[in-house]
């Protein structure tokens, strides 16, 4: 038979292994979410046998919350949830950013303590305080603060700045490097890119989300034919040469696996943040985005974020408020049944109401236009169906956010807003056992 030769291990490899087997390494496995929801219950048994077989000192397997499942957990492992950055820690980053850019000559080192106290002062004003307690966010203004940009006051703008930073990279890579016409043609049409770029979003997110055997991430395979779509590259060499760009170029798609850098099998967004922003900028501009919305109501709650975030972005970057109110007014149901993708409707419905509520506390109440009804008609009926969605079959997290955005629209229950209709009991006084 044919004889087979075994690489040696690098130097690295060996020295992990050595730790795991000693016991002297602490393991953090990062983004049980980002596994498919059909691979996660072989990943959890994968990660008992990991610990069975060594003995790490200590073990972290991270997951969004929205993603956790409390009824499926890993055996012997203490569930927590990390709460956001405090304005000091927010001030530790910033300190720290500032030394590490002078330590690699981005920044005089004589200014790096003026430049971090700047940071933090900027993130840390009330309109960005929000957003500087998420980690992501707070790495990406102050990638704009070190660019000298200005820091928008909303979480679409914010990522639609990063968006544009990164794929402006490209013209600063294209020097000195042959590529086709067509393939520059793409780089400097922003609009167009800008679209295959959300459209690669839209596909990794719903890949992600498809209970298969597949990866997470976007199969180079399932990428080309994606891009060889008449409304975006056509067939021919352009896709390819598409996918090696901005892999190569921009590091908002990253390759991975393959036998080298320049043959990767499968993309996936370098932070899942990114790649549910772009999605829902595409869901929102599809030609009939209020189905976009109900279709994607039937498959999950991971396209909260998405559908969200691209009504951010069509109301905060854009201006077109017709258009959110628009979706806003045709996701609500007309008769709230009890289907799951109902209740998921009418959140989102609520969601995107209250946003532009706590713009314009008046926006929605004064609409008389007629163009999708009277807004003052909208409210009344949102806020019933909401106080409705928090007691239905969604998860506790979708329930809970019903009830943040019937708080913005006004929440029509006497007994939540008035003490003398709120119920009250007769505790006799005596002793109790507390705890």
């Amino acid at each position: 038979g044919k004889g087979y030769v075994v690489p040696e291990p690098s130097a690295a490899a060996r020295a992990q292994v050595e730790a795991l087997q000693s016991g002297g390494c602490f393991l953090v496995l990062d983004g049980l979410d980002e596994v498919p929801f059909g691979l996660r219950a072989p990943v959890r048994r994968m990660v008992q046998a990991l610990l069975t077989l060594y003995a790490p000192k200590r073990v972290i397997v991270t997951c969004r919350t929205r993603s956790y499942d409390p009824k499926q957990p890993l055996p012997d492992f203490a569930h927590h949830e990390l709460a956001p950055l405090t304005p000091a820690q927010v001030k530790a980053f910033a300190a720290g950013w500032y030394r590490a850019m002078a330590e690699l000559d981005h920044v005089d080192s004589a200014e790096a303590g003026a430049k971090g106290q700047r940071l933090a002062a900027r993130v840390l004003r009330q309109e960005l305080k929000g957003l500087a307690s998420n980690p992501m966010l707070l790495t990406v203004m102050a990638e704009l603060d070190l660019q000298e940009k200005e820091l928008p006051n909303h979480r679409a703008d914010l990522l639609n700045l990063a968006v544009r930073i990164m794929l402006g990279k490209w013209n600063r890579h294209r020097a000195g490097q042959s590529s086709s016409s067509e393939l520059q043609a793409l780089v400097e049409d922003e609009r167009r890119l800008r679209k295959v770029v959300e459209r690669l979003a839209y596909e990794t997110h719903a890949q992600s989300g498809r209970t298969t055997d597949q990866a997470g991430d976007l199969p180079r395979g399932r990428a080309l034919e994606v891009l060889e779509e008449k409304t975006l590259l056509g067939r021919s060499h352009l896709p390819s040469d598409f996918l090696d760009w901005i892999d190569q170029g921009t590091g908002i798609l990253v390759g991975r696996g393959g036998d080298s850098v320049e043959h990767p099998v499968q993309y996936g967004f370098p932070h899942r943040l990114f790649q549910e922003y772009l999605a829902g900028c595409y869901m929102i501009s599809r030609p009939d985005p209020e189905k976009e919305y109900a279709d994607r109501a039937m498959e999950g709650d991971y396209w909260n974020l998405p559908a969200i975030l691209g009504a951010e972005e069509r109301y905060y970057v854009r201006g077109d408020d017709h258009l959110v109110l628009k979706k806003a007014y045709l996701l609500l149901p007309q008769k709230l049944s009890a289907d799951v993708a109902d209740h998921r409707r009418a959140l989102w419905s609520g969601q995107i109401a209250a946003m532009v509520t706590a713009e314009e506390p008046q926006r929605i109440a004064s609409d008389d236009s007629g163009l999708y009804g009277r807004g003052a008609d909208y409210l009344r009926r949102a806020c019933g169906i909401l106080a409705r969605v928090m007691s239905g079959p969604l998860p506790p997290i979708e329930r809970a956010a019903a009830g943040r955005a019937l708080s913005v629209l006004g929440d029509p229950r006497p007994g939540v807003l008035h003490t003398a209709a709120m119920p009250f009991c007769w505790v006799p006084p005596g002793d109790l056992w507390m705890g």
